[in-house]
């Protein structure tokens, strides 16, 4: 006795898989990069302004598809996020951080959903 199985549909899933291995990786990467981004709009929204230099040197940095990170340039800014003997804190990049961190999560789980 002999079964014989016939799939039906095999060229369609596959190039479907294939799609999917091709567009994922660019949704995750638009999702990172719009959230360092928001990040960096927020950040600069809360961090004190003096003369400016604080928040001028606030930036997104996608870095390949999967990564990427939000830096500031000024030398002082440790002791304005977390304070100083002298001063209090006055944080703007962690609470920007902690802003995005849900919608962040959401965008990307959203960027790794199966779309045939």
């Amino acid at each position: 006795m002999a079964i014989t199985t016939k799939l039906v549909g095999v060229e369609s899933l596959l190039a479907k898989l294939r799609a999917y291995a091709t567009n994922a990786p660019l949704r995750v990467q638009a999702a990172v990069t719009a959230s360092l981004e928001q990040m960096e709009t927020d950040a600069k929204a809360l961090a004190p302004v003096d003369s400016g230099q604080l928040r001028d040197s606030i930036h997104a940095n996608p870095s390949g598809r999967l990564a990427g990170s939000v830096t500031v340039g000024v030398d002082y800014a440790k002791w304005v996020e977390l304070g100083s003997g002298r001063n209090a804190p006055q944080p703007f990049l962690y609470p920007a951080y902690h802003r995005n961190k849900t919608a962040f999560l959401a965008s990307l789980k959203q960027a790794l959903k199966f779309r045939p």
